[in-house]
């Protein structure tokens, strides 16, 4: 399973950071991006928490017969991310059904319907499923047929299961001022900034994005996985036209005019202090793991300034090489991109 999600014991991770999506844009459905997309590329819509508190209100028998109907999802969310035991278990059918029915889940599936209404969300029906459909045309690859949306309990945002289908935590995207985030205690504040509908898009393009790339082997230079993760930034951007950078790289709008100002004042910081080919990963991770700030600059100075930065050098050789498609651009090599780009710290207006 591929996902955005704190540190679980599951196959392969999205990224290690808790809600990270991972994975950012205000909403305009009627966008011309969305014209004309083959209807036969696009995945259809099935909306799981709400199939699951229809059969737990009229009990364990009820959600037990889910485990029949949705086998792979339901031994998927019983034992892997909520824990509550095998999936043959009729004491587990009991136990989520219970869950389910308990007051305070009733009102967050309530909040769940009101934020995102059932077969009208432009967003979850229109926008989410014609991106991939885009995605799908750009890369000629597989693509989820199904984008299943459930109740996560604060936990984890877009995933990829084994079998590729699209999950999406509905419960993560209420908006960073929603009443119950408070009162999960391993969620942390900077995290609950980007829990809003803004980001479920890219969220969900950049778990797409990450299984068309290599990752860059751990011994790789901090140069390298700038790079690479520009390359998912950018192309992110080139499918949905129009995301602003705010919510392109999980930031709050004041945190993206910081990283715009002070870009050139970074990459000289990163030159000056021998950290661009730095393959030590305790020097890497200060500008590339999550967290509040990159506190070493300064206290405004937004976390993963290296995606920014290596998006920028993305940004400059597309720019220099039109030619160059998404898929091959995948392809290339990260010093090879540097080289092309001619980067000295200065930021395109565009990507």
């Amino acid at each position: 399973m591929t996902c955005s999600t704190p540190p679980q014991p599951f196959a392969r991770f999205f990224l290690s950071a808790i809600l990270s999506f991972p994975l950012c844009f205000t909403l305009s459905c009627s966008s011309d991006s969305d014209q004309g997309t083959d209807p036969r590329l696009t995945p259809s819509v099935f909306r799981f928490e709400q199939e699951l508190d229809q059969a737990a209100r009229k009990g364990p028998d009820s959600v037990a017969r889910l485990r029949k109907s949705h086998p792979l999802f339901y031994k998927l969310l019983v034992e892997e991310m909520m824990g509550m035991g095998p999936a043959d278990s009729n004491t587990t059918a009991y136990l989520l059904c219970q869950f389910q029915r308990d007051l305070y889940t009733d009102s967050l599936v309530r909040d769940i319907y009101e934020a995102f209404p059932a077969d009208r969300d432009p967003l979850l029906y229109r926008a989410l499923p014609n991106a991939i459909a885009r995605f799908r045309k750009e890369f000629h690859t597989p693509t989820p047929t199904r984008i299943t949306t459930f109740l996560s309990g604060f936990r984890y945002q877009a995933a990829l299961d084994d079998s590729g289908e699209l999950l999406i935590g509905l419960d993560t995207y209420l908006g960073r001022n929603y009443r119950y985030y408070a009162t999960a205690h391993y969620i942390y504040e900077y995290q609950t900034r980007r829990m809003s509908r803004d980001y479920l898009l890219p969220d969900a393009l950049r778990l797409l994005l990450q299984d068309q790339l290599s990752p860059p082997p751990s011994t790789a230079s901090l140069l390298e996985e700038m790079i690479a993760a520009g390359k998912v930034h950018y192309a992110i951007q080139k499918l949905q036209p129009g995301i602003p950078d705010s919510s392109l790289f999980r930031y709050t709008s004041t945190q993206a005019a910081w990283a715009a100002r002070h870009e050139k004042d970074v990459w000289k910081y990163l030159m000056g202090q021998n950290l661009v080919y730095a393959s030590e990963l305790r020097l890497k991770s200060r500008f590339l793991d999550d967290g509040p700030a990159t506190l070493e600059l300064d206290p405004e100075a937004p976390p993963r300034l290296g995606e920014w930065i290596g998006a920028s050098m993305v940004g400059r050789y597309m720019k220099k090489h039109p030619e160059v498609t998404l898929p091959d651009l995948f392809q290339k090599k990260e010093i090879d991109i540097f080289k092309a780009s001619g980067y000295r710290g200065e930021r395109q207006s565009k990507l």
